[in-house]
C-alpha cells in the first residue's frame, strides 16, 4: 500500500474508533482495523498457514467458500446462525484479535472471516469478504441496511441557523 495511502487510512481509522463512529471495516479495512488497535495479521496465508483452504482463486475468477458464523454475535444476528458462502480474494488475514474484538465468523480451516467489537452499544464490524461486489450475497444487503441505521441513530439532527 502506498504510504501515503497507509498514513490517510490510519489517521481516518483513530477518528472513527475515538468517536466510537459506526464503522464498518471491509477486506483489507478489517486487518488495518484489527491492527489499529493491537492485533496482530497473517502476512501471507499459503506461506503462514499452508494448511489453509484457499481464500482465493490466482486465476482472478470469482472465489467462494463457507464461513460458519460464531453464535451470540451481531453477525448472527445479522445474518442467522449457521453456515453462509462469502467471495473471497485475500491472501492476509487476522491471527490474534486485538482486545476489544471477538470473532465473528470463521472459515473451516479457522481462519477469522469476520471480527466486531465486544460493546454491543457500538456497530462496528469488520468482515474480510467484500459485502460490496458484485459476486455478494443477497444477505449482504443486510449489512449495509444494519450499518447505515447504526449511522442514522448516531447522527446528530441538523439545528436550523436563525
Amino acid at each position: 500500500m502506498a504510504e501515503r495511502r497507509q498514513d490517510s487510512d490510519g489517521l481516518l481509522l483513530r477518528c472513527l474508533l475515538e468517536r466510537q463512529m459506526p464503522l464498518l471495516a471491509i477486506g483489507l479495512g478489517m486487518q488495518q482495523l484489527n491492527a489499529a488497535l493491537g492485533g496482530t495479521l497473517y502476512w501471507h496465508l499459503p506461506e503462514d498457514l499452508p494448511r489453509a483452504l484457499p481464500h482465493r482463486d490466482l486465476t482472478g475468477e470469482p472465489h467462494r467458500h463457507a464461513l460458519l458464523l460464531e453464535r451470540q454475535t451481531r453477525l448472527e444476528e445479522i445474518y442467522g446462525s449457521g453456515e453462509m458462502r462469502v467471495n473471497s480474494g485475500h491472501h492476509q488475514a487476522v491471527r490474534q484479535v486485538a482486545a476489544g474484538l471477538r470473532i465473528g465468523a470463521r472459515a473451516p480451516d479457522g481462519v477469522i472471516e469476520a471480527i466486531e467489537t465486544e460493546d454491543p452499544g457500538w456497530f462496528c464490524i469488520g468482515v474480510q469478504w467484500h459485502p460490496e461486489s458484485e459476486t455478494a450475497s443477497a444477505l449482504d444487503r443486510q449489512l449495509f441496511e444494519c450499518f447505515i441505521q447504526a449511522c442514522q441513530r448516531q447522527a446528530q439532527p441538523l439545528q436550523a441557523a436563525a
